[in-house]
């Protein structure tokens, strides 16, 4: 988002934009009151985020009754794009491309035949876990829960290893992902773990440790950011001299539509979100590329802050991301 940003004022200076970072570290209980925050600042003209489709779910009607546009760059949940809100926007598949894709990979790859499904209880994890299940039908042969921020998973590894399960779906985040796989690993279970993209972050392979995290297997419905289209890849690594994380791509996506936006004229919250509504939605790709590290954004989103227009810049390129998956709408 700050490489987009930097791009837009080099070549709009007389149209500051700023960027305000509003951190939730990912938790549903605290978006209602970081997006009042961010409602409450009138000079906030739009939102990168919310990140977390639970947070999402809780922050999200708030922004449509203020007519705030949000642009999600990772909340995946299908079920978010169903609420009614005039507001919400993404720029990645969801999991119902990436669920799917999941189960095949699972039946036709690993071409497993007992197949348990464990999901943290969350919107995200069990959303992506139902649609699993859902799609491998009769292949499933138990299913767990477990809890966010749970350490101890013995009765879910005993319920694993009593099925004599071929593979593993997990629907969640890395921390638990980690130490599922490291405890199924020391129990002696040789299952192949598959897991969503709340797992694709270097703190999973810590948490499993390397010799038990290799192997798994995870899907995602973003697109690696050196296959990006465009200069993004190139860009990144010039400014930063870093990798660009999970999601990047489709942050620099999100936060590019709304600064183009703000270069067409689109200054007041009413404006920029009919110039959002305008776009057309991008092309699908599909899930299921396999990475083993990567790093996730954590908080609710960055709001886009318009200030003082000293004139009129020209109107910047209306793009809607051609290299991610999705731009869905109400």
């Amino acid at each position: 988002m700050k490489l987009a940003l930097d791009q837009y004022s080099a070549k709009s200076p007389k149209c500051k934009v700023t960027l305000d970072s509003i951190d939730s570290q990912g938790a549903p209980e605290q978006a209602p009151a970081l997006a009042k925050k961010a409602i409450d600042d009138k000079s906030v003209v739009g939102i990168v985020g919310p990140a977390f489709s639970g947070e999402s779910k809780a922050a999200d009607p708030a922004f449509n009754e203020a007519g705030l546009v949000t642009i999600t760059p990772s909340a995946t949940n299908p079920a978010l794009a169903d609420n009614g809100w005039k507001t919400f926007f993404r720029v990645l598949g969801n999991d119902a491309s990436q669920g799917p894709a999941a189960a095949k990979y699972i039946s036709t790859v690993l071409n497993a035949k007992k197949v348990v499904v464990v999901d943290d209880a969350s919107e995200y994890g069990k959303g992506l876990g139902d649609i699993v299940k859902s799609t491998l039908g009769g292949s499933v042969v138990a299913t767990d829960t477990i809890q966010v921020k749970q350490t101890d998973f013995s009765p879910t590894v005993t319920k694993i290893k009593a099925a004599s399960a071929d593979a593993v779906f997990f629907g969640g985040y890395y921390a638990e992902a980690g130490l599922l796989r490291k405890q199924m690993t020391d129990a002696g279970v040789d299952a192949t773990l598959v897991v969503g993209d709340g797992v694709k972050d270097e703190g999973f392979v810590v948490a499993a440790g390397e010799k038990a995290a290799e192997g798994t297997i995870m899907t995602c419905p973003c697109l690696p950011p050196d296959k990006a289209g465009g200069t993004f890849y190139a860009d990144y690594k010039k400014t930063f001299n870093a990798e660009p994380a999970t999601y990047s791509a489709e942050g620099y996506d999100a936060a590019t539509i709304l600064l183009n936006g703000i270069a067409a004229g689109k200054t007041t919250r009413a404006d920029l979100l009919s110039f959002v509504k305008s776009l057309r939605p991008a092309g699908r790709h599909q899930a299921g590329e396999v990475r083993r590290q990567g790093r996730a954004e954590r908080g609710l989103g960055v709001g886009l802050q318009g200030r003082g227009r000293q004139d009129r810049p020209r109107p910047g390129d209306q793009v809607a991301p051609a290299r991610t998956a999705e731009t869905a709408g109400p």
